[in-house]
This record gives structure tokens, sequence and C-alpha cells, in this order.
């Protein structure tokens, strides 16, 4: 019996470590609030992402549907850390921004690389938020670029 109850103990704790991860995802060297000049604007975080996670930051100009993916493809986590330059608008273009972290499935990461790829000749088409896993919220900030 204490066998038995040893063991449903470790498979309950196995369990709620496994399911009980916490992801998060942030931006260290901004947060909302933040006045900018620099073009392209170079940003950092941390994220701690499942395996299956791709780590992704999007921009846009506030009150504008559409989002722009930012740094030529998903982000190298190095120690939890990412870095990313983000191009707010044209360098002459001023306004508040919207700059987001989305954690994304296999599937979309691709999408968002085939985007990536083509957005140069395309002209830069913006796309609708990605979906994101259902583990990790979107991290959000509001900047104002002048």
């Amino acid at each position: 019996m204490k066998k038995k109850l040893s063991m449903l103990f470790l498979a309950i704790i196995s369990l709620s470590f496994m399911y009980g991860q916490e992801y998060k995802t942030t931006f260290t060297s901004h947060r909302t609030g933040s006045q900018v000049s620099a073009y392209p604007l170079p940003m950092r975080g941390e994220a701690k992402v499942p395996a299956n996670g791709h780590v992704w930051i999007l921009a846009h100009l506030e009150g504008f549907e559409g989002w722009y993916p930012q740094g030529n493809g998903e982000r190298t986590l190095k120690n939890n850390q990412w870095v990313c330059s983000v191009y707010l608008g044209t360098a002459k273009e001023t306004g508040f921004y919207e700059i987001a972290i989305a954690v994304v499935s296999d599937e979309v990461n691709q999408s968002l690389n085939n985007w990536v790829k083509t957005a140069q000749e395309r002209g830069y088409p913006p796309i609708p938020f990605p979906d994101v896993l259902d583990c990790c919220s979107i991290t959000s900030i509001r900047i104002e670029k002048r």
C-alpha cells in the first residue's frame, strides 16, 4: 500500500510540474509609456516557453489593424534572453506603437517565416495577429516614437 501511495504521489508531482510550468515573456529594454527616437529600435526581453514554442516580435501603429513581424524571423533564445531590431513605421514616422511578443506553434512559425521570405518583394503587407500557443499569454507594450 505504501509503495502504491508513493507511486501515486510521484505521478501527481510529475504531472503538476509538467502542466503547471510557468511560461512567460517580458520586455526588459522598454516598457509601456517609453518615448523613443531610435530607428530601428533595439529591444531586449526574456522568454520562457515550451519546447514547441517559437518567439516572434510584432509591431504596428496604434489603431492600425495589421501587424508586422520584426527581426527577420523568430527570436533565438540564449539563456531565455532575446534581442530584436524593431522598425516602427519609416524613419520619419512618429506616433504611438504597440509591440507584442507572441509564442507560436511550428505551423504558425513556418507561415511567419514564409512572410519574411517574400515580404520585401510584396511591399511588406501587414498580417493579422498570429494564433499563439494556449499556454503562453501575449505580452505587449505601448510606446511613443518621436
